[in-house]
Order: structure tokens, then sequence, then C-alpha cells
């Protein structure tokens, strides 16, 4: 959780601090480095589909959501900045509550194996709601922080190196569909005869700590570049 919420958005922000440092005119090392990051990021969306622990799978995908940062950065422009700092928020808030669900699942069942926490829909199916609504989040479904910083980074991605819109657009389908393969196996499945006490209001807190953040910023967008 740490790492998903904190140290990788360290990094973007540190690359965000000191890329005026670097002189552009290294234009050939900057298309190196996008395409680098975006290829391996296509790779650790490919491997996030063939992960059996949740927890690295969520690990997994926190890093491939960081192939659209550094193309935004590297973009040199003031919307490519923008849309870095609005997919770095809000990924860290849905990382961190997907880490949170994890974890709640792991305490009662004992095991982070997606065969064997399948069916949880059954047992806690407000918990999984809310698995759902993170799920769809970090797809970058709309209305939501992430759909805006995905799309408007495809964008500079076309406008700057058109070729490049093709594994942009690999990594955008396999970003969703572990995010699909994430909510299907982990609420569907056997029935658990495991019984969560839905009613304990720290479930709920943390939850909503998570999920308020990402709909006031959806809401207010320009509050992150005012601060």
């Amino acid at each position: 959780m740490v790492l998903a919420a904190i140290l990788l958005k360290l990094g973007g922000y540190g690359i965000l601090r000191t890329i005026n440092a670097f002189s552009f005119k290294f234009y050939p090392f900057i298309i190196v480095v996008v395409v680098v990051g975006l290829f391996g990021g296509r790779v650790l969306a490919i491997q996030c589909l063939r992960q059996l622990d949740v927890k690295s799978l969520i690990a997994y995908s926190s890093i491939c959501h960081m192939s659209f940062v550094l193309c935004g950065i590297l973009s040199n422009c003031e919307i490519g900045w923008k849309t870095a700092i609005l997919s770095m928020v809000a990924h860290g808030f849905c990382s961190s509550g997907l880490f949170v669900l994890v974890n709640m699942c792991y305490e009662k069942i004992g095991s982070r194996r997606l065969l064997v926490i399948g069916g949880m829909f059954s047992s806690a199916p407000y918990i999984m709601i809310f698995l759902f609504l993170f799920g769809i989040i970090n797809s970058g479904v709309p209305p939501f922080l992430n759909f805006y910083g995905e799309i408007f980074t495809s964008l500079v991605v076309f406008y700057k190196w058109p070729v490049l819109i093709i594994l942009v657009s690999l990594l955008l389908f396999f970003s969703f569909a572990y995010n699909m393969y994430l909510y299907v196996s982990v609420s569907h499945g056997k029935h658990h005869k495991i019984v969560f006490l839905e009613n304990n209001f720290i479930y709920y807190i943390s939850m909503f700590i998570h999920f308020f953040p990402l709909i006031l910023f959806m809401w207010l967008p320009n509050f992150l570049f005012c601060m």
C-alpha cells in the first residue's frame, strides 16, 4: 500500500521537479525512454493476467500505471504534466483502497490466492461493491480522474509520437482486462462459509477515506493545481 500510494508517486514527483534541469535537445533519447516505458507497461499488464496472488497483481498494476505518467511528463507540454498529476493522485487513492480490500479478505480467509478467496460476493456483497468501484476507477472509466488522465495522455502521445498510439492502445486494453480479471476472480466462485462482519464500522471508514477524495477531485479537478 505504501509502495503504490506514496513511493511510486514520489518518483513521479521527482521527475516533475527535475525535468526542467534536462535539455529536450536529446529528443531521440526521450523517444527511447517513452518506448521502453510503454513496452514495459504492456509486458507488466500481461504479467498481471498471469498472477494468482491478489497482492502481487495490484502491485504489478501500480507499476504498469506509471507508464502513462512517464509519457505525460516526458511530453514536455502543460497538458501532459497536468494529466500525469491527475493520474498519480487518482491511482494513489485507488490502488491503496484495493490493497485495503485485499487485506480485509486476507484477515478473514488467511490466503491471498485467487483460487482460494474466490466467491466473496456471496459472503461480503457490500465490500465487493467497493472492489468493483475501485476496479472500474483503476480501469479509467468515466467520469473519474483516471479516465481524464489516460485519455488526455493518449491524445498527447498521439500528437507527439503518432506511431506509439498502438502501444498506448494495447496498454489501455490490458489495463481494463486485468482489473476485470481481479474483480471476477475475487467476487465469483465457490461460496465461502466464512461470514464477514459487514457491520464493522472500520471497514466502511477505510473505504470512505479512499473513495471520497476520488469523488471530490472528480468534481473539482482544478483544486489539485491550486495547492
